[in-house]
Formats: structure tokens, sequence, C-alpha cells
């Protein structure tokens, strides 16, 4: 196997994993006892990869609950045209990370569920939040609490992440929008909701470094956040990538933008990114070589 090259990865079967039941039946494999690490390396690099690659997450096409707040509207302009990954990245590991910790308190509430004898906690439930030109936007909340009427959206962050939160005593806008985006899919469901939350968990560090931010549901919030998505989409389905100039860019890790492409003057070939970034970045490259 050799190292994943993003979008050439392969298709990965959809399969189980059943164990062995007796070791003494396996099937034999090819002798590479004595073949270099670094094959074995590279086959583990791979299988990483091309798991990530095929995760739901990673291959959905459509804009998601979790975007509707994205800074940048020519990011969105992109994803509504179904724009190809131009700016492949390497292995995801620190979503995948979080994406692991979500499937840990995922089995937690179920297990929770059980105990109680009721569906308290609604886990990885699919709601839709509302629409765009007429398309559903839909999405899986993290957890509904029915006791107290509230939404909880984990997200697995670094320490710098965690201080800015705590700092500023509330999320970012995305986070903010996806939250009351949940909530009102759950109520427009049928399922009262009249408070939003998001725990910030650590993904390096100790578990009660955590925070809790929350606040009471606005539905204004979604209205207004689903208008900004149906300009822009309605925008770039008439004029196509043409329309991409004219929606602004934002300071939003450009870098691992999947439209990013450096240097581009051709929005059609990909974005050169917003200019606060690529201002900082030549003015880092020019501290270095002055």
């Amino acid at each position: 196997m050799t190292k994943p090259l993003g979008p050439n990865i392969i298709e990965w079967p959809e399969t189980g994993h059943p164990q062995p039941s007796d070791l003494a039946d396996l099937a034999p494999v090819p002798d590479g006892s004595n073949n270099p690490v670094e094959e074995l390396q590279d086959d583990i690099d791979l299988i990483i990869a091309t798991d990530l690659a095929n995760a739901p997450r990673s291959k959905k096409t459509t804009i998601g609950p979790s975007e509707l707040g994205h800074e940048c509207s020519r990011w969105i302009g992109y994803k509504q045209l179904g724009t190809q990954v131009l700016n492949p990245q390497p292995i995801a590991w620190r979503p995948a990370v979080g994406t692991g910790v979500h499937a840990l308190l995922e089995g937690a509430f179920h297990r929770a569920n059980t105990y109680v004898g009721s569906t308290r906690f609604l886990v990885e439930q699919k709601v839709t939040v509302g629409e765009v030109l007429g398309e559903p936007i839909t999405g899986s909340c993290d957890l509904v609490d029915r006791v107290n009427a509230t939404t909880v959206d984990w997200k697995i962050v670094g320490p710098t992440t965690l201080r800015k939160v705590k700092s500023a005593g509330s999320p970012s806008d995305r986070y903010r929008i996806q939250a009351h985006a949940y909530a009102r899919g759950f109520n427009r469901a049928g399922v009262r909701v009249n408070r939003v939350s998001v725990y910030y968990l650590p993904s390096n560090g100790e578990y009660y470094e955590g925070h809790l931010w929350h606040e009471p549901y606005d539905e204004q919030i979604v209205l207004n956040a689903l208008s900004r998505v149906e300009a822009i989409t309605t925008l770039v389905k008439n004029v196509g990538t043409t329309g991409l100039t004219l929606l602004p860019t934002a300071d939003a890790y450009c870098g691992r933008c999947p439209y990013f492409r450096a240097g581009s003057t051709d929005l059609a070939q990909g974005c050169p990114g917003d200019p606060a970034v690529t201002n900082r970045w030549t003015a880092n490259i020019n501290s270095l070589i002055a």
C-alpha cells in the first residue's frame, strides 16, 4: 500500500468485522515478517485514512446544520455549487478524535436510557432544521434531554479553543447557530426544546476542565442563517462560479479549506484565501527572510 493522497483514497466496503471464533482455524497469509516495518506503517496509515475518508460525515455533499453559520460566505457558495475538493488534506486526526469521543458518549446515554427504563435522552437523532430553496437541511443532534428540554452539542477541542470560549463566555457564531438549528428541528417535530447548549470537552486534558455554555432557544437565529444561505445559494445557482466573486471571505482556517488554492486568480480553480490570512502569511514569511 502507498501513502494516502486525498481524494484518491479507495472506496471502503461496508461490511462487518467479525472476530475469529477459533485462532487455530485462521486462513494463512503471506509471510512478511522480514519486510521493513515502514511497510506496516504505510499500510496502517492508508487503512486509517481510508476509513476516515469513507465516514458518512466526510462523504456528505449537502450543507448541514453545522455549516449554516459558516463564517465564509464564499465557502458556502462553493459548497452549494457541489464543488469537488481542490485542497486535499492529510489524515484528519483531530476530527477523528472528536468522532471517537462522540461514539463513546452516544453509548453512555443509550445505556442511561436503558437503566432508567425510558427515553429521557434522544441520542444522535436526525432532524430537519429548515429548507433552502425547498431542499431540506437535516442533521443529527448529539443529545437532547427531554426532562430539561435542552439540546447538547459536544465539541471536543484543544486547550487554546477551550481557553478562548471560557474567556469569551460564548461559542462562535457558527456553533451557536448550529445549536439553535437543532432545537428548531426538534420543536418542528413536536419535541419541546426551550434551551440550547454546547459542551466543550478537552481533547488534551481532564474531563473536569470542560465548559458548558447555554442560552434560551431563539428561532430567529436560525431563520436569519437560513435566509443568508438561501441568498448565497440563489446567487451561485443562477450565475455559477462568477457569483463567487461577489461573496465575502472570512479568516476561517483558509489553509484547511477544501476549496483553497494558493495564488489562484480564477475562482473556478480555487479560492486564494481571505486577504487577512494571506497578508499574515506573507508577513510571516518576510519576517523569516528579513
